[in-house]
């Protein structure tokens, strides 16, 4: 074996994806806001954010219910649009039930490691500064009267030999899923 293409095994193998959460308000003309969560590799172009598989804030993901459960102990302050989320004390988020499972929850007041089912520690997330914050909103309209305005809460990484899914992959599953409810594990790629 060459020698680059050693190392490039050694470097490529151990990559570890990363993903953003993000907290989404949408506007359609001058009707209330419908807040939704999207996860992104990075931060997104206008033209991605339209038909972007969405994740609806839910007191219940357990099982096959998709979504984002946020929980702020100060008056819900931190899973609110315009929210800080240094006060987001626990995110649980499902984005796929079956193989792959893609569940896990993140707990403030243990440092934010990103837990599984299986109560394995597969990441860590750290909240999005006001730097990120201000560097990573997007803001977009369709042309026809609908506004997303998008800001990044948590950054979450794989850690200890353990690589999360990509933003890309984790919304193609949860999309497919979405599309084809009656089809099997695991997902046919």
């Amino acid at each position: 074996m060459r020698p680059t293409t050693l190392l490039q095994t050694v470097f490529i193998g151990r990559a570890t994806a990363d993903f953003w959460i993000y907290f989404n308000a949408r506007t359609i003309g001058d009707s209330s806001s419908i807040d939704t969560f999207q996860v992104w590799d990075s931060k997104p172009n206008c033209d991605d954010v339209w038909g972007h598989m969405e994740f609806w804030r839910k007191d219940d993901v357990s099982s096959d219910k998709l979504g984002v459960r946020c929980v702020s102990y100060d008056n819900d302050f931190g899973c609110e649009f315009h929210g800080d989320p240094e006060k987001i004390d626990i995110m649980e988020v499902n984005f796929s039930w079956r193989d792959p499972v893609y569940h896990w929850t993140t707990y403030k007041n243990v440092g934010y490691p990103f837990v599984g089912l299986d109560k394995v520690v597969y990441g860590h997330c750290d909240v999005a500064t006001d730097s990120d914050r201000d560097a990573m909103e997007y803001i977009c309209n369709n042309g026809g009267g609908t506004n997303v305005v998008g800001k990044p809460l948590l950054h979450c990484k794989g850690i200890n030999g353990h690589t999360l899914p990509s933003g890309d992959k984790i919304n193609s599953i949860a999309q497919w899923r979405e599309d084809h409810p009656e089809f099997p594990t695991p997902v046919p790629w």
